[in-house]
Order: C-alpha cells, then structure tokens, then sequence
C-alpha cells in the first residue's frame, strides 16, 4: 500500500474513532452475555442471543446477573433512564423478573432501582418486548455507584416456557 493512501486511511480511522466515541447510546446485552449464579450453572442454557432453564426436573429457576457500564456519554450521569426486557413467557409456570440494583462507592448500600416482571405482561409463545418507563425519577450516577442486571427466569414445568434475550437501558426518557 502506498504511504499517502495508507496515511489518509489512518487519519480517517482516528476522526471516525473520535466522532463515533462522541455518540453515546443505550446500554444493551443479551441474555446469553450474563453469568449465571453458581446454582444455576448447570440448568442455564446459553445460545447466541438468551439465557433460558434447562434440564428435565420442574420447577426450577436460573439467576443470572449483567454487569451494566456508562455508555451513555454524559460525564457519568445518565437520567431519567427507561428499562427494556425482551423475553419468552408462554403463561402459566414461566416467568422472567428483570431488577436493576445500585451499589454506592462511599456507603455500601445496595439499592433496587427499577424492575419489570413478565408476569404482568401478555403471555406469549414469541418472544416481545417490554419496557419500563415507571423511572422517570431514576438516574444513573456511575461515578457514585455501579450498577447490575439481576435476572431470574423461571420454569414450572415442561410445557412452560421462559427465555431471556434482551436487557436494554435507554437514556433521556420522556417523562
């Protein structure tokens, strides 16, 4: 490759590096990105996009938690911010419970954020999604705090079915 074209090359990837880093976005993972519990590494089931139970023995219930980081661009303060979960939750014996906790640097304090509960969502064979917007008075500090996604996702018997796929958080909400 000659110098000058290899030179232009660089220069342009550094000034797309430098304008894209500026464009924040939403913080998103899929199910299959978060660490399962010690008690549910053998019944959680892992694929490209979600986290699901597994085995033969009914009920049973995974955990799995998501670690969540600033993405947002804003000096470490995100707000007010909405939750979105898309997930499987046939009815009767599935259940996916998505909480989003906060964890203060000075005092040690854990705290429950937001949540959504599948639950109170139509059951649905195909996976849909939802989302809160309840947190209008919800911020994310990340230089005060760390924050996680703790998920359990249930399964009461064998025609049930519940799957994780999606955790999203969005950033300037509509209140």
């Amino acid at each position: 490759m000659n110098r000058p074209l290899h030179r232009l090359l660089a220069a342009t990837s550094l000034l797309l590096g430098f304008f894209g880093s500026a464009q924040a976005g939403p913080w998103t993972t899929t199910g299959s990105t978060c660490l399962p519990d010690d008690d549910s590494l053998g019944t959680a089931v892992q694929s490209l996009q979600s986290v699901s139970v597994g085995g033969a023995v009914f009920p049973r219930t995974i955990r799995v938690r998501c670690n969540v980081t600033d993405t947002f661009d804003r000096r470490g303060i995100a707000g007010p911010v909405g939750l979105g979960v898309r997930f499987v939750d046939s009815g009767a014996g599935a259940q996916v419970f998505v909480r989003l906790y906060e964890h203060n640097f000075v005092t040690g304090a854990v705290a429950l954020r937001m949540s959504l509960n599948s639950d109170a969502s139509p059951a649905s064979p195909a996976a849909q999604s939802v989302w809160n917007y309840a947190g209008c008075g919800v911020s994310l500090n990340f230089n005060r705090s760390a924050y996680w996604i703790e998920a359990t996702v249930t399964r009461a018997n064998t025609q049930a079915q519940a799957a994780l796929h999606q955790v999203r958080i969005v950033d300037d909400v509509l209140c």
